[in-house]
């Protein structure tokens, strides 16, 4: 879909630009996004005699959407556009034809690996390398430390929201995001060129970002791992010599904030380990597809079935799914598993 447009305004109470697609089509409608739910639908059909002038459309593409007085202005003027029906999100650091070339989006052919540390990322990110041929590091954390900026700025900000003796009540949310987001496109463009690229970060706290990767990046797709909770945490110890405690909290954690995103981006791939182990050929169709690459389903299959040598996670990862039959953990620590699930 060919979109040249511009976000030109959006603070805690207004939001206006334009925007417009292929000629013949009906108004674009627009979904305001605040913390995740929807707050309204605007319909991009004002005049815009300047974009008419421009040689744009026919000029009825302009949008202003005026804020619910009930919602939070510090999580207001961190608002997010969206398409309706797509995934598809507007921001003024991408709006425009000028720094779209081509209509291609940020991130277009890439792939973002996330999930509980010890899930099968590695050997996704692997596969995606060797097999369709993407740049990318065993691991990234980048897009995690912007969006830890963005978090605690909106955080120390929002208590002052309504202080009129404050100035930093005045310091706009939004616009550190975006500034944000275009140091963080630089970044990567500076990595990998123009080119697509591949990237694994496991963790909560990646698991958390999806929505702010997927702001950033909003041509790329997301694949995010899942695996059974004992394998994660016996595999867990292992590698990182980590007590019970700690291992149970970083899978739980994960696992809590996957079941959310399959109800706020079922856009998202959620692959399982699991699943990898019997079944190869229906993981390898999944991704390809996934990532609009059918033609190598076959290839992908065949890497997963050839590269299961994971000394970490121990043969039994590949045998069969193990339960807490198998496992030597004290009853107590049984019954904290059992507790998370």
């Amino acid at each position: 879909m060919p979109i040249r447009g511009s976000v030109e305004c959006k603070d805690a109470q207004v939001i206006s630009g334009w925007i417009a697609v292929t000629p013949g089509d009906a108004p674009p409608r627009i979904e305001i996004m605040v913390g995740g739910k929807a707050v309204g639908v605007v319909v991009a059909s004002e005049p815009r005699p300047d974009v008419r002038a421009a040689g744009i459309g026919d000029g009825n593409c302009g949008f202003t959407f005026h804020m619910p007085p009930d919602i939070d202005p510090v999580l207001a003027s961190s608002a997010q556009l969206r398409l309706v029906g797509t995934e598809i999100y507007l921001d003024r650091s991408r709006s425009s034809p000028e720094s779209n070339p081509g209509g291609a989006l940020p991130g277009e052919g890439s792939v973002f690996i996330l999930g509980a540390a010890r899930s099968g990322t590695s050997v996704v990110l692997l596969a995606i390398c060797n097999v369709l041929r993407l740049h990318g590091f065993g691991e990234s954390h980048a897009p995690q430390i912007f969006q830890r900026m963005s978090f605690h700025f909106y955080q120390y900000v929002k208590q002052f929201v309504g202080d009129a003796g404050v100035l930093a009540a005045r310091l706009p949310v939004a616009e550190l995001e975006e500034n944000l987001i275009v140091f963080l496109r630089r970044f990567y463009a500076q990595q990998f060129g123009d080119q697509p690229f591949v990237d694994k970060t496991p963790g909560a706290e990646a698991i958390v970002g999806a929505p702010f990767i997927k702001r950033a990046f909003p041509g790329a797709k997301i694949i995010v791992m899942e695996r059974n909770g004992v394998e994660v945490i016996e595999s867990y110890r292992r590698k990182f010599g980590a007590s019970f405690d700690d291992a149970l909290a970083e899978w739980s954690s994960c696992a809590g904030q996957i079941a959310k995103l399959k109800t706020t981006m079922p856009e998202i791939l959620f692959l399982s380990q699991n699943e990898l182990r019997i079944d190869p050929d229906t993981i390898a169709r999944k991704i390809a597809e996934h990532l609009g690459r059918s033609e190598e389903a076959g290839r992908l299959a065949d890497f997963f079935r050839s590269s299961r040598d994971d000394v970490l996670s121990g043969k039994e990862a590949w045998a069969r799914a193990q339960t807490l039959a198998d496992v030597d953990w004290s009853e107590a620590e049984k019954q904290k598993y059992r507790e998370f699930l």
